[in-house]
Parts: structure tokens; sequence; C-alpha cells
């Protein structure tokens, strides 16, 4: 599937640096998704150099909406937001999301970012939802939080939220 991820990417950018950075970012999205399926984990050992790669590719990627600024943002509070919600779900939400978020908010800035985060939420709901409705689960069944918020940054990157 990351071959098909990088033609998306390439396709729609081309050659540049945004479509080259797109496929990494798409490349990393997947790793995330699934190993999160897998194995319920977000590995730092992944997530934390991306982050720093993000970190740094921000002052040179001007497509950012809000440019640097709003993606160091974005960098900082989404995943502020997702440590203070892992607190309060006590563990329904792992640190792992939290880096995750991070890493959106910094790929995808500010507003888009928020697109991405919301849509990941309310693709995890929908299948939930599902879930219940079929019978196949409870409310009190896990599911990774990991891959939905990974495929609404993907939206995001290929810009199809906006």
């Amino acid at each position: 599937g990351v071959p098909l991820l990088w033609a998306l990417a390439l396709g729609r950018f081309g050659l540049s640096p945004r479509g080259i950075l797109c496929a990494l970012y798409l490349w990393i999205l997947a790793l995330v998704a699934v190993t999160d399926l897998e194995r319920r984990r977000i590995y730092d050992a992944v997530m934390l150099p991306a982050i720093a790669l993000s970190a740094l590719a921000a002052p040179v990627s001007p497509w950012l909406e809000g440019g640097a600024v709003g993606a160091w943002g974005m960098g900082v509070g989404a995943p502020i937001f997702f440590f203070g919600l892992a607190l309060v779900t006590r563990g329904g939400i792992g640190g792992g999301d939290a880096t995750l978020a991070a890493f959106i908010g910094l790929t995808a800035g500010f507003p888009r970012g928020l697109r991405a985060l919301s849509w990941g939420a309310l693709l995890a709901g929908a299948f939930a939802l599902g879930l219940l409705l079929s019978r196949r689960g409870t409310l009190k069944t896990p599911i990774p939080y990991g891959p939905f918020l990974a495929l609404g940054e993907a939206l995001a990157l290929l810009g199809l939220l906006g």
C-alpha cells in the first residue's frame, strides 16, 4: 500500500518538496496505522524523529496553513489536549496518540490540523458506533485510535479536507 500512497502524493504534487514530504509523511502514517492495529502501540522511536523532521521542515513548507508558527502551535497544542484526554479517560487514549497528534499538527498546520484531528475522531466514532450497532463490541471494547487519526491526516495532506 505504501507505493500507492507515494504515487498519490507524487501524482498530486509532483516531484516537488511538497510531494516528497507528503510521500514521506504518508509512509510514516501508514507505519503508525499498521503498528497500532497489530500491536496497539505507537512507538516513540518512529514518532520522535518524525516530529523533529516535521518541526524542522515547517519553515520551508509554504503550503502549510498558518505557516511555520501555525504548525508549531498545533504541534504543541494538539499533544497537550490529547495528554489531557489521556488523563480524563484513564488510559483510553495513550501517549502514542498524543505524539501522533503532535506530528499531525506539525505536518498540517493550523487550522487544517484541527480538521484532520476532527475527521480522525469522527471516523473512529463511526467505527465504534458500527461495532455497537452490529453487536460486535460494547462501550468497553478498545479500538486503536491511531489508524483513524492517520487517515484524517492523510486526507489533509492530500488536500482533500480543504
